[in-house]
């Protein structure tokens, strides 16, 4: 008689819930964060300050494809419409 035939009584091992184990395993680290953040608040600022140093972005915009790079950029007066209605000030 083995332990997984119906009629030993026993029910045979289910396997594990991966999600389960995740979530359990995230609020262990929630509440880890939770309380180093209440008993050392100092520590935690500079440990998240440390890894969120090594995430850095630089984007760079590529020049103008009629412009020489050493050319500056000149701003161009827009040409405005005439306005369609006539206002009248009265003072």
């Amino acid at each position: 008689m083995s332990a997984t035939d119906p009629s030993s009584g026993y029910r045979p091992r289910r396997r594990p819930r991966w999600w389960l184990v995740a979530l359990i395993v995230l609020g262990h680290l929630l509440a880890l964060f939770g309380l180093s953040s209440l008993l050392a608040p100092k520590f935690t600022s500079q440990a998240i300050e440390r890894a969120t140093s090594f995430v850095t972005v630089t984007v760079t915009a590529p020049p103008e494809p009629s412009m020489q790079p050493t050319e500056t950029p000149t701003p161009q007066n827009p040409k405005t419409p005439k306005p369609r209605i006539r206002i009248l000030l009265m003072k």
